[in-house]
């Protein structure tokens, strides 16, 4: 039984992948309880995974399991222009000649899905060593990547468990422009109750966070090589996790 979606939800999970990666290419993992996309930048300092309950994607109970490479390119137009409502989607071993097909209003769109020699690897999960982590609102962390882009290519993201403050700050690389921004949290979580500080990048990141309703609770954490970005959105029940290294070429 192909997957149902609202062309609104199918349209939110395309552009986070593209957010991540401009070709669009991540790995679609299918089962019986959920539906996970992973998917790595060009320059490995993004990574992201995205699940959903198959009840939150899925009409009926008879799921066509498997795991599948695919390229999103030009897929987040195709569903603004050629769609309505709900979009079934096909997967390969549903469909003739073994390709993913989109159908929505009497509209039907096929692409093959990537041999998986010509793909990039993916990870189930990080060996992390979180140093700190606490919970804030999303439009507070969005705000301060909105403002970090305009001044620089860098944030840097504080968390002091004494004074229970997080703190984000960027400068400028050829101008005297700066910000910071200090917000306070219920009880960060720190391993030894010190100030924790990471500085990434938010070339990405700048593309997920709108992505997320402004009042959904998100999870920062701090180790020793990662960002960590959890939260629901966009979709209703998502699981969506955002590592951000603090270096390019780090992830994995």
């Amino acid at each position: 039984m192909p997957l149902e979606f609202s062309a609104d939800a199918l349209r939110e999970i395309v552009r986070l992948v593209l957010a991540i990666r401009k070709d669009g290419e991540c790995r679609i993992d299918v089962d019986e309880e959920q539906l996970r996309l992973r998917a790595c930048s060009e320059d490995k300092i993004a990574y992201l995974d995205y699940s959903l309950p198959t009840d939150a994607a899925v009409c009926s109970t008879d799921v066509v399991t498997g795991s599948y490479w695919v390229e999103l390119e030009g897929l987040d137009d195709l569903i603004r222009v050629g769609t309505t409502g709900e979009v079934s989607v096909a997967l390969p071993p549903e469909t003739p000649n073994s390709r993913i097909a989109l159908q929505s209003g009497g509209l039907t769109y096929r692409f093959p899905a990537l041999a998986e020699q010509l793909s990039h690897r993916v990870y189930d999960g990080f060996s992390t060593e979180t140093r700190c982590e606490c919970v804030l609102p999303n439009s507070v962390f969005d705000r301060a990547v909105k403002v970090a882009d305009l001044i620089g290519p860098e944030l840097q993201v504080q968390f002091d468990s004494v004074t229970q403050f997080v703190e984000f700050a960027a400068e400028g690389d050829k101008s005297q422009d700066a910000f910071s921004h200090s917000h306070a949290v219920r009880q960060p979580e720190s391993v030894d109750n010190s100030v924790e500080s990471l500085t990434v990048p938010v070339a990405r990141l700048q593309d997920i966070t709108p992505r997320v309703p402004a009042a959904m609770p998100v999870s920062l954490g701090i180790d020793t090589h990662y960002l960590t970005y959890q939260t629901e959105g966009p979709v209703e029940g998502g699981d969506l996790t955002v590592y951000t290294a603090k270096r390019y070429g780090k992830i994995g």
